[in-house]
């Protein structure tokens, strides 16, 4: 009985302290995932019990030297990631995003437009497999067809336009699809315009292009049964790509410009950064070399450009390639209506009627994704497994023994 006993006493002091000092370590670090895997259950007896006791304390100061190591890791390579990006809130990358929110092609979606101006000239062109419009062509499959339609003022006024998409079968929020989507376009021109317009195609995550202004947009979503969509903070992305810079955010910068409904984000390793608090766009030259602005261009010729400006050149063409997200803004949506402004900064530079009408300094093409463009700068991650071990003493034999009666005992 007093095996047992010391057995019993044995057991009930396994030092479990070291597991759980450190399982508390990593509760306390922030951004640290522990996943508990169990308990395990061991039955031992008299005979092996001081075995698998010094077994299962190896394996918990095993466990516990594992996630101390791991989490000291992990608060280097955070401290290192923090650093990379200038400890900037407003900065992410890619694989911090959960994105709810799926915006694909809709090469069949229906559009109707409402237009409030003067003398607004309306006009439309179809676009097939291997068409280019507007100085850039959209990789559309065989036997499907987009549509762009075109508003301008030979004089500049600010015009309204509304496009009303429906028919939408590929876009959906949190498993839910969403079918229709109403885009109100307000546009401004630019002091040096001539006259101004924007160009709309028929599937809105081809964007839009404008001509010599800016342009505010409003976005609002529907569901099937015709109930807006209404985004929760950090659950939808829009993806803001092809935000160039030729000079020194001089002559040429193109931004985006959150207006409400949504936060602007930038993201790790891109040119493209966080102004003001809601302007996205890029400090310094992200897209030419100096020997592609020409000897008598009026762009700089010895511009200062963009960290790693030769790693990630050629980025800008389109979201496939895997350098798309050096010249990429995020936008977090949040409630039932995001508003924005695009258009190309700079123009207080334009001097004359020459440079403030020479392409680009005057267009730009807006486009949108919902795919996140994969940044090479990875915030870490970790996940921390670890298990607990219960441990059933066995209940020693009975004795069993019987008095013969016929027999005396003394």
């Amino acid at each position: 009985m007093k095996q047992y006993q010391d057995a019993k006493q044995a057991i009930s002091s396994i030092n479990n302290s070291n597991l759980d000092s450190a399982i508390r370590n990593a509760q306390s670090t922030n951004g640290v995932k522990l996943i508990d895997d169990g308990t395990r259950n061991v039955t031992v007896d008299v005979n092996n019990y001081a075995t698998k006791k010094a077994e299962i304390e190896r394996d918990n100061k095993q466990q516990a030297d594992s996630i101390n190591s791991q989490v000291q890791q992990y608060k280097s390579d955070l401290q290192n990631y923090l650093n990379k990006i200038n400890n900037n809130s407003s900065v992410v990358s890619s694989n911090e995003i959960i994105q709810n929110l799926t915006l694909a092609n809709e090469w069949d979606a229906k559009v109707s437009y409402q237009v409030t101006g003067n003398n607004i000239k309306q006009s439309s062109q179809t676009i097939k497999t291997g068409d280019s419009t507007y100085s850039h062509v959209i990789d559309i499959p065989q036997g499907k067809q987009i549509t762009v339609t075109s508003f301008s003022s030979d004089n500049p006024q600010t015009f309204k336009v509304t496009a009303t998409f429906t028919g939408l079968k590929n876009s959906s929020y949190q498993g839910r699809k969403i079918t229709k989507l109403v885009e109100v376009y307000t546009i401004t021109p630019n002091t040096s315009a001539k006259g101004n317009a924007v160009a709309i195609y028929s599937d809105p995550t081809n964007g839009f292009s404008e001509f010599s202004s800016k342009v505010n947009v409003s976005y609002e979503f529907y569901y099937e049964d015709g109930s807006k969509v209404n985004f929760e903070k950090g659950t939808a992305y829009l993806a803001l790509g092809s935000l160039n810079n030729y000079q020194n955010g001089q002559d040429h910068y193109e931004y985006a410009k959150v207006i409400s409904g949504g936060k602007a984000l930038g993201l790790a390793g891109s040119s493209v950064s966080v102004h003001n608090g809601n302007v996205l766009y890029s400090t310094y030259p992200n897209t030419a070399r100096e020997s592609e602005y020409g000897a008598d261009s009026h762009y700089n010729t010895n511009p200062q450009h963009s960290p790693n400006f030769d790693k990630y050149y050629g980025w800008d063409t389109g979201w496939l390639n895997s350098k798309a997200f050096y010249g990429s803004g995020l936008v977090s949506l949040e409630g039932s209506k995001y508003t924005f402004e695009v258009g190309v900064g700079g123009e207080k530079h334009f001097t004359t009627d020459e440079l403030r009408n020479d392409l680009p300094a005057n267009f730009l093409w807006y486009n949108m994704a919902t795919v996140i463009p994969r940044t090479d700068i990875q915030k870490p991650k970790l996940t921390v497994h670890y298990h607990h071990t219960n441990v059933e003493l066995q209940q020693p034999e009975a004795v069993h023994y019987h008095l013969d009666s016929s027999k005396k005992y003394s």
